[in-house]
């Protein structure tokens, strides 16, 4: 067997209350020494944590999450309940769908209040939409609206990770305000 010739130093750690000699590394004993280890360890992964930012994709999704709600509820009456912006049924607003005139897939128009409207599952699902009736409320809300939206889809825009926090506190905000 063999024997190693470093020989460890001893002493009284600085950490422990009994002031007795006890093998040192770095000035503490071998408890204290892993337990400041792994609080180091501790503080640099929430550390990494806190420095990593949400991907795109999440933010979009929980803007998505957070706008649907809102659409939806913002022109329910006190008990709930919604009209579809195609054909007229009312139903309660978590029932049905926020409906997008120029597709989801347009950036610069997705979180678009003037673009989104809630609709029944039936219009929205079935009737991909129903955007001739979709179009035509539009215009009768807001004449010029169709085209106006028609040349902002075909914008191309990236959201950064800012605008993206800003708009989900800003429809969370909202959607705390339409609750009370």
């Amino acid at each position: 067997m063999a024997y190693s010739t470093i020989r460890q130093k001893t002493g009284i750690c600085s950490m422990c209350t009994d002031n007795k000699e006890k093998p040192l590394t770095k000035g503490l004993c071998n408890n204290h020494y892993w337990q400041a280890i792994k609080m180091k360890s501790v503080a640099k992964q929430e550390e990494k944590e806190l420095s990593k930012d949400e991907d795109l994709a999440t933010l979009v999704a929980d803007l998505d999450i957070v706008f649907s709600r809102y659409v939806r509820l913002k022109d329910a009456d006190l008990y709930g309940n919604v009209e579809c912006y195609c054909c007229g049924k009312k139903e309660n607003w978590k029932m049905v769908d926020a409906s997008h005139f120029i597709p989801r897939s347009h950036m610069y128009t997705r979180f678009s209040e003037d673009n989104v409207k809630p609709c029944c599952t039936k219009c929205n699902r079935l009737k991909s939409g129903n955007l001739g009736t979709f179009a035509k409320h539009l215009e009768t809300d807001h004449p010029g609206s169709v085209e106006i939206l028609q040349e902002q889809g075909s914008q191309i825009y990236k959201y950064s990770r800012q605008e993206l926090k800003s708009m989900i506190s800003e429809y969370t905000i909202r959607l705390k305000l339409l609750n009370k």
